[in-house]
């Protein structure tokens, strides 16, 4: 009895995590070779396959790319092919103009397998889960060439 409640109680915990991402959108690059994970609603900024760069924001920034800031909360990811440098263990202010005052944004980096993956989110206080939810989709890479 006790080992079926024990088998319940995986089974449930693999659902649950299915469950999770199954609204999430599988991006591949086979070109340069990574593939990610992200949410279905967010949407692919920019792209270049053959070097190896993508951009995928939670809001569509067509009407940002003359100019203005993307509103608050807004969050993104990019990823550089063969640009990993600097990178960050935790998600640390950057702001636009250098007197430390102005606009700015969280940023974390991390390097992968040749890969530079940059979290960004578009706020002055970091939001916890803002953070775990940039943070699954950094798991989720992966190098496959």
């Amino acid at each position: 009895m006790r080992r079926t409640g024990s088998i319940v109680l995986v089974l449930c915990a693999v659902l649950t995590i299915g469950c999770a991402s199954s609204n999430w959108s599988l991006y591949k690059n086979r070109v340069t070779g990574f593939r990610m994970e992200y949410p279905s609603e967010w949407s692919i900024v920019y792209e270049d396959k053959d070097r190896g760069v993508l951009n995928v924001s939670s809001i569509s920034l067509e009407k940002y790319a003359n100019g203005g800031l993307p509103p608050a909360g807004t969050m993104e990811i990019s990823v550089v092919k063969g640009a990993c440098m600097e990178p960050s263990e935790d998600f640390l202010r950057v702001y636009l103009v250098e007197d430390g005052k102005g606009p700015s944004f969280l940023r974390k980096r991390a390097c992968f397998d040749g890969y530079r993956i940059t979290l960004s989110i578009w706020e002055f206080d970091l939001d916890k889960n803002k953070k775990k939810l940039l943070e699954k989709i950094l798991k989720s890479f992966r190098a496959t060439n």
